[in-house]
């Protein structure tokens, strides 16, 4: 009985789930997803005028701004190399004195060594010598003094003819630089506006900065070489205070010693000597005049300086 029970209850149980099984198997179905949505492009409306215009002034204010923004780099990248070229410049002349300094005064310790040691030749040659001096010894020397005196003489004609040919670079220089200035001030250069400027005008603008820096580097170059050209002029000036009084103790020998009917050498010429020195401190004053007018030359700006 039991057996037929359990039996009897297995099939019950069996028929259960098949009749359940169709609205069991309604709620496992899936929903079908839902259809994906394409795309299509669309196409832009057509431009108008106004817009066509406006993108167009629109590029050519992109253009202005950046014609601008190059020529205010281009003046940056100079104002940058100027200031570290006169770094440099600065450094260089620090070591140059420094060099100068010690050759100044190792010269000094020289001079005062030879000084020494001429004054106590010479008073040995006045004490054992002087009976002995002769014109053919005067002679000797009087020739040596005009060779060094023409010497010196062409030295003032070199540096002479290279002051007047600074002087003449330098007034083409000051008579090119001047409207340079003008022309930059007067189309208000250094007061591009990005977005407005024309391009000609910047394109105008950059040629006289860079004409106006080119010029400046003949400036700097004149300035240099007159420099060197100082120091050389004080030399020759030197060297012809030397002559001078050597030349005069020969020409007292020479009056006193050397002038009768056989003797073929004469006095050296005291107005040639003169004419010398006064060409070499009117070659001073003019080299001096010459350094001032190159530094005010390079003390004027083409541009003003503005944020």
């Amino acid at each position: 009985m039991n057996g037929l029970n359990r039996s009897a209850l297995l099939i019950a149980t069996l028929l259960s789930i098949v009749f359940a099984l169709p609205a069991h198997a309604k709620t496992l179905e899936k929903k079908p997803l839902p259809r994906p949505k394409v795309l299509r492009p669309t196409t832009p409306p057509p431009k108008t005028l106004a817009s066509r215009k406006k993108l167009r002034e629109q590029s050519e204010s992109c253009n202005s701004r950046k014609a601008v923004l190059d020529q205010e780099r281009q003046r940056f990248d100079h104002y940058n190399a100027d200031l570290n070229s006169v770094n440099a410049e600065i450094i260089q002349l620090q070591r140059r004195l420094r060099e100068l300094s010690s050759r100044s005064k190792h010269l000094k310790s020289q001079v005062s060594a030879q000084k020494s040691r001429v004054t106590r030749i010479e008073r040995t040659y006045r004490e054992e010598c002087r009976e002995t001096e002769n014109c053919a010894q005067y002679e000797r020397t009087a020739q040596s003094l005009e060779r060094r005196e023409r010497q010196l003489g062409s030295n003032l004609d070199q540096a002479s003819d290279e002051i007047r040919s600074t002087r003449s670079d330098i007034g083409r220089l000051k008579r090119r630089l001047t409207p340079l200035q003008a022309q930059y001030r007067n189309r208000k250069c250094d007061r591009l506006v990005p977005g407005k400027t024309s391009q000609s005008t910047i394109d105008h603008c950059s040629t006289l900065f860079s004409e106006w820096n080119r010029l400046q580097s003949s400036l700097n170059r004149h300035n240099s070489r007159l420099s060197g050209l100082r120091a050389e002029h004080e030399r020759i000036i030197t060297e012809l205070t030397s002559l001078d009084r050597r030349a005069k103790q020969i020409n007292t020998y020479i009056s006193r010693h050397c002038l009768g009917s056989q003797s073929t050498l004469k006095v050296l010429d005291v107005k040639k000597r003169k004419g010398l020195r006064d060409r070499a401190h009117n070659l001073g004053r003019e080299l001096d005049r010459l350094l001032d007018d190159i530094s005010k030359l390079r003390k004027i700006e083409i541009t003003i300086q503005a944020n």
